[in-house]
């Protein structure tokens, strides 16, 4: 039930409700209490009603970039200096599955001059993580890696093992990735291994299924099975049982052209 009178938050990743009610002067906040749910809605809805709420005049502005391959902490720690130089500025992260997003916002009586700064401080943000950033805009991974193969008339085609063609699922759910996604194959054992992807056997025997080895051969092979300009592998151990117990659980990923990655 929603109190009446609230004003109520869309949760994109949930059921239950978020709202926002104004009280004698007070404002409160009832958000759901999963991190997944909470923590977007009060970036980007509940933070921004907060700030306009409490200010007369003025407008609130905001950007936000999304970045991968790296933790929160050391994000953090990567852009500490940038933060310190433009206090004025909330810089807010949101840690998801292999990924974290960076919003930074203000609120400003006079929207050119602290655009400009806003401006500034993205070109700082770029310079220290730009290995990391995969967007400035809303959208997924897949979403920016989809577009920026059709962009530059780029193929791809996946192995996988551990993963088992999650990643061609995530890619084949964008609009568009048949112009680039060729194809996929799942090669779990390793008879798949050696006979559809053409895997030395003396790799797998020497080295072993889950290996920058085997990876590499993964990828560069199915590369050129698809004849696409990039090949990506995945290999790795998903359950505690293994033909090596020695071996730690870990993914490589790997392409034809820069081999382990």
């Amino acid at each position: 039930m929603i109190p009446e009178g609230a004003i109520v938050f869309d949760n994109d990743n949930g059921t239950a409700p978020a709202v926002a009610i104004k009280l004698n002067d007070k404002i409160i906040i009832m958000l759901p209490g999963p991190p997944r749910e909470l923590q977007p809605i009060f970036i980007h809805q509940a933070k921004p009603f907060i700030l306009s709420s409490i200010r007369n005049t003025g407008v609130l502005i905001t950007e936000s970039l999304k970045t991968f391959g790296i933790g929160e902490s050391m994000l953090e720690t990567r852009i500490k200096s940038i933060v310190a130089k433009h206090p004025n500025f909330v810089f807010a992260t949101y840690a998801k599955m292999g990924e974290v997003e960076l919003s930074i916002t203000t609120y400003a009586d006079e929207k050119n001059s602290t655009q400009d700064e806003l401006n500034q401080i993205m070109l700082e943000l770029e310079a220290e993580l730009s290995p990391n950033i995969y967007s400035t805009k809303a959208g997924s991974l897949q979403e920016a890696l989809v577009q920026k193969l059709i962009r530059y008339q780029l193929t791809i085609a996946t192995a996988e093992s551990c993963t088992g063609g999650y990643i061609a699922k995530r890619i084949t759910e964008i609009p568009g990735s048949s112009n680039v996604f060729m194809g996929s194959i799942v090669a779990y054992s390793n008879d798949i291994k050696v006979n559809f992807l053409e895997v030395d056997k003396s790799s797998l025997e020497n080295f072993g299924a889950v290996s920058e080895e085997v990876a590499k051969q993964m990828a560069k092979n199915v590369a050129l099975k698809f004849k696409t300009t990039f090949g990506i592998s995945t290999s790795g151990i998903a359950s505690p049982i293994s033909e090596n117990p020695n071996k730690c659980s870990q993914n490589y990923y790997s392409d034809k052209e820069i081999g382990l990655v």
